[in-house]
């Protein structure tokens, strides 16, 4: 028991902050020193002990501090350089393995130490093997593939393919294999600097320069490559995001805002309380449905509840397809008697319907045109009629002189209808409990979009224990006290701005919270940061702040906004869609394209793919929504995130040397070249 003792008592004391292997480099150094006083001096045989059994049991309560540390997984990534040392790894690790049974099995109180031979050979095979499968010479090959990080630059060069798969930044990904290659290496050395303490039991020579040196070249080289790593993870993109699924599905990988503008086909006549066709489409910038003239095409689709907005003509007559009973689309695609086509014309499972315009009182043309819907009115129902689609539905003539002409409008539609409400509710991790925000999502619960995150119990220097996802505080916007600007938010044709920020954290700050507010007329995105000391884990709740970006459009440096050009719904685009948005931008929820979807979807969509860092077991710092998106495509509002900065706590300082080195000049000393 004193030996960890010893090695708790010297993890309160190493230098402050260093990441966990350096920490347990640390121990180690410090651990020798004391054993090698041992070796060299006279207390174990004045006190009657077997130096051999000493220095086993040492070596067993140092290996339960390195099952402390949590081992990040081995993640594919395939180049020739992590090939290579992966395959020295497994080397070291085969050899600590039996090395670690042979030791267990001699600390036992009461087992007959195994003979004089068996310890040597393990002390020989570790050090002395000919063969390039030794420990030393597997450590030696390590650090050489490792010197000057050029490894760690490959990743910041080329990236890895599978990131977005893999849930991991490349900051990340470069510190786990930093941390996975530094502790297999502190097994090597530990097991060598055991052999060197054996040899000097058992009498076969001094061997005090010989472990001196091996120390100093394992520090020297630890130290080059730390500094070479520090400056890699420094330079490292932190963010993380997902990118498209093999195959989007709604309810799924994504959700829609529905029927905030979609494309609406109405007549002249019924935009107007007079019921006359006296002007064009282009007129009716801002109107409503004020009827339904004659029960004609009016009666035969999901009228326009709200405003209805932008309109314009395009041909007077047409065929539509119109959609499905349960789709948040009115129509599948429409065909102009020009030859044009808005959406993607193909089969129709309702059969088409002919629309044509019509001449009123000889004068009035009563055109149909396109205009957008926004529907507000508080009627809560969806409705289609039953009606034989191959009816014909025709612009008209009113009173021989007016043509009363379909227009194609943008609709604002009804809002009980829709699905277009954010909660402004903030989600925040149970910081009293120590507990940090480990994941993030976009999800939708009714009508309504909330942010959902999950929790994780901050552990020592970084470490994170998995946690689960935090419940959302659900609720329904007609319920008795729910406010709208307090409890969520209405986007309409006025308020349908979203900032795009990326945030993070100031130093020794972690994640511990997200939500929505808003800011004018845009709804904006903010982070909560924590405090907290890197040593210990524990976070210090009372100094938790809000942290956001709200710079306006009326600012000296105003905004800038992100525009979608002619955009399509995004399920369509065959390659996987990038992040195209920039901190310090906004977007506005707008129609899809009238001529690749008839403007029947709102776009952008979003994304509800969870973004959560090695399963939950990464450390953030910051957190931000953005936009994934390419000419021509509506692209997805999605959510980001940036995993701790670890650079700062990676030692790069190498230890002071040991009080066994001898006087004299080692430099001068020859090892075997198979040594390291």
């Amino acid at each position: 028991m004193k030996y960890a003792a010893l090695l708790t008592l010297l993890a309160a004391a190493n230098a402050i902050d260093p990441i966990a292997v350096d920490d347990l480099r640390n121990q180690f150094y410090t651990l020798e020193k004391v054993l090698w006083k041992n070796v060299i001096g006279t207390e174990w045989s004045t006190a009657g002990v077997s130096g051999d059994v000493e220095l086993t049991k040492a070596f067993v309560a140092f290996n339960d501090q390195i099952q402390l540390v949590r081992l990040p997984p081995r993640y594919p990534f395939e180049t020739w350089l992590w090939a290579k040392a992966t395959e020295k790894m497994r080397i070291i690790d085969g050899y600590y393995e039996n090395f670690v049974t042979f030791i267990r099995r001699q600390a036992q109180p009461g087992t007959v130490p195994a003979p004089v031979r068996e310890w040597l050979d393990v002390a020989d095979a570790i050090l002395f093997t000919n063969s390039t499968s030794s420990v030393a010479q597997a450590v030696r090959k390590i650090h050489d593939l490792l010197e000057y990080g050029d490894m760690f630059r490959g990743i910041l060069k080329v990236g890895h393919p599978d990131l977005c798969d893999l849930q991991m930044s490349p900051h990340q990904l470069i510190f786990d294999m930093f941390n996975t290659i530094s502790l297999t290496e502190i097994k090597g050395y530990a097991m060598m600097q055991f052999s060197w303490m054996l040899l000097r039991i058992y009498d076969k020579g001094n061997y005090t320069e010989e472990a001196h040196l091996t120390r100093m070249r394992y520090a020297e080289r630890t130290a080059r490559i730390a500094a070479a790593v520090k400056a890699s993870l420094a330079s490292a993109d932190r963010g993380l995001y997902r990118c498209d699924p093999p195959q989007h599905k709604l309810g799924e990988t994504y959700e829609e805002v529905t029927r905030l503008l979609q494309g609406y086909i109405e007549n002249e006549v019924d935009m107007n309380p007079d019921q006359t066709c006296k002007e064009n489409c282009a007129y009716y910038t801002l109107t409503e449905s004020h009827g339904c003239f004659k029960e004609q095409f009016c009666a035969k689709q999901t009228k326009c509840k709200g405003r209805i907005i932008d309109c314009n003509y395009i041909d007077s007559d047409m065929w539509i397809c119109m959609a499905g009973k349960n789709s948040h689309r009115r129509y599948e695609w429409i065909e102009y008697e020009n030859g044009r086509t808005l959406g993607q014309a193909g089969t129709c499972t309702r059969g088409t319907t002919k629309v044509d315009s019509w001449w009123r009182w000889l004068f009035w043309h009563c055109s149909y045109c396109m205009c957008l819907c926004d529907e507000a009115g508080p009627d809560s129902h969806r409705y289609f009629s039953l009606w034989d689609s191959t009816s014909d539905v025709d612009s008209w003539w009113k009173w021989n002189l007016l043509h009363c002409s379909y227009c194609f409008c943008l609709c604002e539609d009804d809002i009980q209808s829709s699905e277009r409400f954010f909660s402004l509710r903030e989600a925040t991790a149970d910081v009293e409990k120590n507990k940090v925000v480990t994941g993030l999502r976009l999800v939708k619960y009714g009508r309504v979009f909330h942010l959902q995150i999950s929790e994780g119990t901050l552990g020592e220097r970084g470490s994170v224990t998995p946690g689960s996802w935090v419940p959302i505080q659900k609720f329904d916007i007609s319920e008795i006290g729910i406010r709208e600007g307090v409890d969520y938010h209405t986007l309409t044709y006025e308020r349908r701005a979203i900032d795009l920020d990326e945030l993070d954290s100031p130093s020794l700050h972690v994640l511990t919270g997200v939500r929505f507010r808003m800011i004018g007329a845009h709804l904006h995105f903010e982070i909560r940061s924590t405090p907290f000391n890197f040593t210990t884990g524990r976070l210090s709740p009372e100094r938790s702040q809000w942290i956001s970006n709200d710079n306006t459009e009326g600012a000296e440096k105003p905004r800038s906004r992100l525009e979608l050009y002619k955009p399509d719904i995004p399920t369509r685009k065959v390659s996987s869609l990038p992040v195209d948005s920039q901190h310090d931008q906004y977007i506005e929820f707008v129609n899809s394209d009238f001529d690749a979807d008839a403007a029947q979807s709102t776009v952008p969509f979003i994304d509800i793919q969870p973004v959560e860092p090695m399963k939950g077991a990464a450390l953030l710092s910051g957190a931000g929504i953005v936009h994934r998106g390419a000419r021509g495509s509506g692209g997805f509002l999605a959510a980001k995130l940036f995993t701790y900065d670890y650079s700062p706590h990676v030692s790069a300082l190498p230890p002071p040397p040991p009080e066994y080195a001898p006087a004299d000049d080692l430099a001068a000393v020859a090892l075997p070249a198979d040594v390291y």
